[in-house]
């Protein structure tokens, strides 16, 4: 980690203080939007060993888990999102003019909704990767991501009605006739995980009161829940304006919340068929950038899309530790930087868990037990998601109490920082 961490607003000279190109052999500077996210320091961590990269972190807060990171030459911290958007947009903006960044990356669906408003601001020379504004929106919307996906082929879950979240919202829909369970989803979800399976006619009502509070903009939906396997597959995919780039697949084994949220224990995936699906559906939609795809199995084995993720997933450091370097190639394809020294031969099977959201999620719930999650982090044998060689970030205020804080925040409807 670097001696200084900055406002946005200082004036002390960047790292590219000039605003110059890049040189050709010099190693790049990119910007990483992490906020509280604790999966960017598996980025930084990337960008640093395969190119060299000096990257300047983005946080709200001092102890912010990129700010704090090894991997960060220079953290910059801006005015929380929360309680103030226009001024965080605006602090983002005056930092990327101020280190004039090769790339800069956002990391969660805040920070891509955030680039996506001052794109139009963003100086010349500095490289970012999003897809158009309409794509985003269509992402964003579950309904419209589902329209899209039913033109190329891919099923999605039976929608039985709809349920108004605004003030005066007078619902009408005959909860008695629905096929039990249902699920119930936000129209405009972006990663807080406003979701839930409902058992019964009156479990439907207490859930909706629950859930319309948190919905901003947008119904919740009441659809067909795909049982399955309990898994949640998923394709994560790099596009350059509409060309599919690098793929990687992979199966949430385990998931806090259980219904389908952030993996816990995450394998390596290979399947042909559900790639296919899913680069058809992000080509309907010109993709550019980073997204996952992700997926439900019904039990006669038909593959039903969930949702489309459009940034850097939760779960990227087992795509990353096995020779899936999105970060990397994105960054390298931008500035046309040779890929050989981390291009090589992906792994095609490989296993990960992440013990601190899976133990804190047990803790918080009394339904839960905590052998039972200690077991399923231990066998089988996996890799772990913490990475030792950058420990402050992790244990750091911001960066363990990020960690341990996750279930209970989503569970309540937050931004997800995984």
């Amino acid at each position: 980690m670097s001696d200084a961490t900055a406002p946005a607003e200082e004036t002390a000279a960047p790292p590219n203080e000039a605003n110059e190109p890049r040189k050709r052999d010099a190693p790049p500077t990119v910007m990483i939007l992490g906020r509280h996210h604790v999966y960017a320091l598996q980025i930084a961590a990337e960008l640093s060993r395969d190119l060299d990269a000096r990257v300047v972190g983005v946080g709200e807060e001092e102890t912010n888990p990129i700010v704090q990171s090894r991997y960060c030459d220079r953290g910059v911290v801006v005015p929380p999102a929360e309680e103030d958007r226009a001024k965080h947009a605006a602090s983002v903006l005056r930092a990327i003019k101020r280190f004039h960044p090769d790339v800069v990356l956002p990391v969660g669906h805040l920070t891509v909704e955030v680039l996506d408003e001052i794109r139009d601001e963003i100086p010349d020379g500095v490289a970012f990767r999003l897809p158009s504004s309409e794509a985003l929106e269509t992402a964003f919307d579950k309904g419209d991501t589902a329209a899209v996906a039913e033109s190329v082929g891919i099923r999605t879950p039976e929608e039985y009605g709809r349920l108004p979240t605004g003030p005066d919202a007078d619902p009408q829909l005959d909860a008695s006739e629905l096929p039990y369970p249902v699920f119930l989803k936000a129209e405009k979800e972006a990663g807080r995980n406003i979701v839930s399976k409902v058992e019964s006619e009156d479990d439907l009502w207490e859930a909706y009161e629950e859930l319309r509070h948190r919905e901003e903009g947008g119904d919740i939906i009441v659809q067909e829940y795909v049982e399955g396997d309990g898994h949640t597959y998923a394709i994560g995919l790099l596009f350059d304006d509409g060309t599919p780039e690098l793929e990687f697949g992979q199966d949430e084994v385990r998931s806090i919340p259980r219904e389908g949220g952030t993996g816990t224990r995450v394998r390596i995936l290979r399947d042909e068929e559900l790639a296919a699906k899913s680069k058809a559906l992000l080509e309907a939609l010109d993709w550019n950038g980073v997204a996952l795809v992700e997926y439900k199995r019904a039990a006669n084995g038909e593959w039903v899309l969930m949702e489309i993720n459009p940034k850097f997933w939760a779960s990227y450091a087992l795509a990353s530790r096995y020779g899936y370097r999105f970060a990397s190639t994105l960054v390298a394809s931008s500035l046309d930087i040779p890929r050989e020294s981390f291009e090589g031969s992906p792994s095609e099977t490989g296993e990960m868990v992440f013990p601190l959201r899976e133990v804190y999620f047990s803790l918080k719930h009394e339904e839960e037990s905590l052998p039972r999650s200690l077991a399923s982090l231990a066998w089988p044998p996996a890799r772990v998601d913490i990475d030792p060689r950058d420990l402050r970030a992790w244990v750091a205020p911001g960066g363990l109490a990020t960690s341990m804080g996750w279930a209970l925040n989503l569970w309540r409807g937050g931004d997800d920082p995984f």
